[in-house]
């Protein structure tokens, strides 16, 4: 999809004008390229699924992440595998939103050990990454 990371903000833009272009006909008067709700009428949208990454088999264009919000120590294997699951789907266009957070009550130690997982994932994938970081830029 991407040659190489880092992916710069050019050359992701530069992909989803291609995108565009080779996708519809119609009028585009918003590129929105993080959303939590499916594309509204004029509007070229990546949905944001931090749960529920089944949701990628409904035509659309989408970002999967575990979100440091929605973290649970219990169910976090299949999470992951869930993750690496769905996001490996071409409609899938990047890993995220996905990050840390030091004003939730998720573990800190588990947001950065889950965010490093993902890192690591993108990577492989080769997809961009949308970071969540709030209070947590000097870790």
């Amino acid at each position: 999809m991407f040659s190489g990371l880092p992916v710069s903000f050019a050359e992701f833009f530069a992909f989803i004008l291609s995108l565009l272009s080779s996708v519809s006909k119609q009028t585009i008067l918003f590129i929105n390229i993080h959303s939590h709700l499916p594309a509204a009428p004029h509007e070229w949208t990546v949905q944001n699924l931090y749960q529920h990454f089944e949701h990628v088999a409904v035509p659309g264009n989408y970002s999967t992440g575990l979100h440091p919000w929605y973290l649970n120590e219990e169910p976090i294997i299949a999470d992951i595998e869930g993750l690496k699951k769905w996001s490996a789907q071409p409609n899938v266009l990047a890993i995220g939103e996905c990050g840390l957070d030091r004003a939730c009550r998720t573990d800190f130690r588990l947001q950065k050990d889950i965010f490093l997982k993902q890192v690591q994932w993108a990577n492989e994938l080769q997809k961009p990454l949308i970071i969540h970081c709030v209070k947590a830029h000097e870790d």
